[in-house]
């Protein structure tokens, strides 16, 4: 008498399933630059920075940074840990300038693990 395989399982109540695992890496997207970054002047020595979300990635931090003259260094205006957020739009108000100066501004995002590329901005406050 011939016993077939599945003959066997059955009869030993054993189960076999079969599991294919495919593994896709997700290639990560960098985030554009922010959109329509500018400067608005609220007086008193202070300037508003508004800008809104990169188009092709929603961004959740933005780096912000800041020079007195175009030959000067870059510094971290804030950190960049502080301007989370999802919305499309964001803002965040520069205090203490001096009046009728030029500041220099960049912006970028981070997101999907990765900071995007820089939005450059001037402009400067009156009294």
């Amino acid at each position: 008498m011939k016993i077939r395989n599945k003959t066997i399982l059955s009869i030993l109540g054993i189960v076999t399933i079969l599991v294919f695992l495919t593994v896709v890496q997700v290639k990560a997207t960098t985030p554009d630059p922010p959109r329509y970054f500018t400067t608005w002047d609220l007086e008193l020595n202070t300037i508003l920075l508004t800008w809104k979300s990169p188009e092709n990635i929603l961004a959740y931090q933005y780096d912000v940074d800041w020079r007195y003259s175009p030959g000067d260094s870059w510094s971290n205006l804030v950190d960049p840990y502080h301007l989370g957020g999802i919305d499309t739009g964001q803002s965040y108000p520069v205090f203490d300038l001096e009046a009728e100066h030029t500041y220099y501004f960049r912006i970028r995002a981070y997101a999907d693990s990765t900071w995007g590329g820089w939005a450059y901005t001037s402009g400067s406050c009156s009294e």
